[in-house]
């Protein structure tokens, strides 16, 4: 604990000047020191960083203090802490809110915004006047920063439930935070609607959004704050729209050193609409569902890109073209919507690598992208009800801007054989593993497909249970904030995510989320964590941080 003195300078001077007058002329007297015991618990330590969550933990600082002089009462002293944001201006500082409380014990719910604080407790000796502080840091965040998002179904109506994670061990799950967030003004609608699903579309962290889709409109998430209302409908995209917006799909999809950075919906009229994410001011403005521009199409529910931003460039580090790829349910065929291009056209392949004709002559079940590069979807036969999959990769030439030019390569294509799989709908790809799953009722079945041969085999059975989320997240990066992040952080990308629901429990608190580790050499999956008692569950999405 370091001791502050405040002594105006003349004073100050007139002092040293008399004491070199008089050296050897007085007595030393001792004072009394105070100091916080670090190893006491509860207590506040010198330096030492402490993450805490707004409005749900509480501090717990209780610093014993010891003293030299063996004053041990607790009215001996005056007691504060305060709390500056770091990197704060002074003249933006509410100097009101500096110290929060006077007391000696702090155990108050945090009530400050998120941020990082410089902190200080201190403690003055009525007798000498001395104040002595110890200066840490507080780090506080919002239970809505990040975490996986639960989108459920209470009757009818839609209720989003969260689980975050404090750290490797420790996660909590609350229920329902739509109405119970500390948040003014939640919602300004009395009935959102039906919940469909959520989205979380990755770039940069400008332009990354998180968003809730209902059958009566769709609405992007403010950062940290989870308000659903007029204000954030996406129908304000569309500029002065009075009709509201439910999508069926959305990507960010940007050319690494460009400015062509789209973001791409469809909608659920089955159209295609794109804006421009560096062009401020930018809307949706007409469909731009046509072949090249004159020839109509109806798109698959889905689109894909690659969500580390940029094509894939052998030793150029991923400069060049990065399509949107989407599907024409029409023609069944892939598309693209190409860097330069206004509207999409069909998709070339280049190399000797030919594992698939493209139309496909198939309906697409499945699309989506994975954390290192490939595209996987997954076609169905709409005679004989076969189930196929397929993976490409998208290239560039290592080139930005006008001289950006892609090309698509196959990477793997076959059949997959295995129980149920002409009905499955819901399908994960690994982003390592040479491994597809897919879930019929409460069962999840493995395909390895470099043994083609070999039938799916089950690897999971949730007995009484129908599930209804099956996904590897694919999470976004690196940025600054996730430069330092732990192995436990970055091994979130390679679990098998299930949510389920129990079909004996009401609807209210039915849902199931598993998280399950994914061994190499088609090893047994193992149960990671589970939390349970959520309501009906309809999708599940990790929210990452966003910048506001």
């Amino acid at each position: 604990m370091k001791k502050l003195l405040y002594l105006p300078a003349v004073i100050a001077g007139l002092w040293l000047s008399s004491c070199s007058d008089d050296i050897g002329n007085y007595d030393y007297k001792d004072i009394n020191e105070v100091s916080v015991d670090p190893n006491a618990p509860g207590s506040v330590e010198e330096g030492k960083t402490y993450e805490l969550f707004a409005y749900l933990d509480h501090f717990n600082f209780d610093p014993q203090l010891n003293s030299t002089f063996g004053k041990t009462d607790e009215n001996a002293y005056e007691y504060e802490w305060k709390v500056i944001p770091v990197g704060a201006i002074w003249e933006s500082v509410d100097e009101s809110k500096i110290v929060i409380a006077t007391t000696r014990k702090l155990t108050d719910v945090v009530s400050l915004s998120p941020g990082t604080y410089s902190a200080f407790f201190n403690v003055k000796d009525k007798e000498t006047g001395i104040t002595w502080t110890t200066q840490f840091r507080l780090q506080i965040k919002s239970m809505t920063e990040e975490g996986w998002l639960v989108l459920c179904d209470n009757e009818g109506k839609t209720r989003l439930d969260l689980i975050c994670n404090r750290n490797e061990e420790e996660e909590f799950a609350s229920h329902d935070i739509l109405n119970t967030y500390d948040n003014d003004a939640i919602t300004d609608i009395e009935d959102i609607g039906r919940p469909v699903k959520l989205l979380f579309d990755r770039y940069q962290q400008s332009y990354s959004r998180a968003m809730l889709v209902t059958d009566k409109d769709t609405y992007c998430f403010d950062g940290d704050v989870f308000k659903v209302g007029e204000q954030n409908s996406l129908r304000w995209h569309f500029g002065d729209s009075n009709h509201p917006v439910r999508i069926k799909a959305s990507m960010n999809s940007a050319n690494a050193g460009s400015n062509n950075n789209l973001w791409v919906i469809i909608d659920d009229n089955d159209e295609i609409y794109t804006l421009n994410n560096t062009t401020q001011g930018s809307m949706f403005e007409f469909p731009i569902t046509k072949l090249q521009g004159t020839e109509p199409f109806t798109p698959a529910p889905f689109i894909a890109a690659n969500i580390n931003q940029q094509a894939f460039s052998p030793g150029k580090e991923g400069q060049g073209s990065n399509p949107s790829v989407m599907y024409d349910a029409t023609n069944r065929q892939f598309v693209e919507i190409k860097h330069g291009s206004y509207y999409p056209s069909v998709m070339d392949f280049s190399g000797d690598k030919q594992l698939f004709q493209n139309p496909t002559g198939r309906d697409m079940v499945f699309m989506a992208p994975s954390r290192h590069g490939p595209i996987y979807a997954v076609l169905r036969d709409p005679s004989t009800k076969e189930t196929y999959f397929y993976g490409f990769m998208m290239h560039g030439n290592g080139k930005s801007n006008a001289d950006s030019e892609g090309w698509n390569v196959q990477v793997c294509h076959g059949k997959i054989n295995g129980p149920g799989v002409e009905n499955a709908t819901l399908f994960a790809f690994h982003p390592l593993h040479n491994y597809i799953f897919y879930a019929v009722g409460g069962s999840i079945y493995r395909f390895n497909w470099l043994m083609p041969d070999t039938p799916a085999t089950e690897v999971i059975n949730l007995s009484g249970e129908e599930i209804s989320v099956l996904k590897f997240n694919s999470f976004r990066g690196p940025f600054p904030e996730y430069s330092n992040a732990s192995y436990w952080q970055y091994s979130r990308n390679y679990r098998l995510v299930v949510g389920s629901n129990a079909t004996a429990l009401p609807q209210e608190e039915c849902g199931n989320v598993r998280f399950y580790n994914v061994p190499d050499l088609m090893q047994p999956l193992s149960l990671h964590k589970e939390h349970n008692e959520f309501g009906k569950i309809i999708d599940i999405v990790y929210k990452e941080r966003l910048k506001k």
